[in-house]
């Protein structure tokens, strides 16, 4: 596929908060994530929006986010839904197939191309970051997440900083990203975003494939653990940022802090 052009802004300050949605997530998620960030951490926020509503983009616009936007129909993913019709015949790629429709079955997809959709918008927020980064200092994190108080400055020991999960498990998650704009960071985020780009662009697109590559390339840069008080799906008292991983979006927990940030 060839991916659609950019729309919109750019951040225009020297540290900022980044995260991506569609309309539907901007609906649910995106006040109570925007209110949270300017109540409590009063940072600038920019958004990356898939298929918005004019409507959603006045709302950013009235809220000072600076916003960038493209458009991606369902029909942009009919070769991507194509490669996935047969069962595959290598290892690697029938476990690929398998966590793709485990994660239909969690996200109550209607069908392949609502999945090839979603895995498009959890990579291609990336690849439309490492443009807007700019050796820009940033924090990105998921949308629907709550922020709940002042947000740390993290050591420059380490150029960026990524939540990394040991043990039988072990990955690293894409869903919390701090950068510095120093040393190899700008490097890296192309890097990613190149790699993220390839995948598209051939069709290959399977959920997971955003963290796979982190996994693989991560190793080889100066890269910190981003601490759980940034990424918490436990939602623990202290933590600065609640983030509602999978059925914890309807956690009474979640949405009662959700809904102090929702007007």
């Amino acid at each position: 596929m060839i991916l659609p052009v950019v729309q919109g802004s750019v951040p225009n300050k020297d540290f900022f908060v980044y995260a991506a949605c569609d309309a539907g997530y901007f609906d649910e998620f995106g006040p109570a994530f925007v209110n949270s960030v300017q109540t409590n951490a009063k940072q600038h926020i920019h958004l990356h929006l898939f298929n918005p509503r004019p409507d959603q983009l006045d709302r950013c616009a009235a809220a000072d986010i600076s916003v960038s936007y493209e458009f991606a129909p369902p029909a942009l993913f009919d070769s991507a839904a194509e490669k996935w019709a047969n069962l595959p015949t290598d290892e690697l790629r029938r476990s690929q197939l398998e966590r793709t429709r485990t994660a239909m079955t969690k996200g109550n997809d209607q069908n392949l191309h609502h999945r090839m959709q979603k895995t498009y918008y959890a990579c291609a927020r990336f690849i439309r970051l490492a443009k807007l980064a700019q050796n820009r200092r940033f924090i990105s994190m998921d949308v629907d997440a709550v922020v709940r108080g002042p947000l740390p400055n993290l050591s420059t020991e380490f150029d960026f900083y990524l939540h990394k999960i040991t043990g039988r498990k072990a990955r690293i998650l894409a869903g919390g990203m701090y950068v510095h704009s120093q040393g190899r960071s700008q490097e890296f985020l192309d890097h990613y975003a190149q790699e993220l780009r390839t995948n598209v662009e051939n069709d290959y697109i399977y959920w997971g494939l955003d963290q796979d590559i982190l996994d693989r390339i991560v190793p080889g840069y100066l890269s910190g653990h981003l601490p759980i008080t940034l990424i918490d799906w436990d939602m623990r008292d202290d933590s600065v940022v609640w983030t509602a991983k999978g059925l914890r979006k309807d956690s009474p927990r979640f949405v009662n802090e959700k809904q102090k940030y929702t007007f």
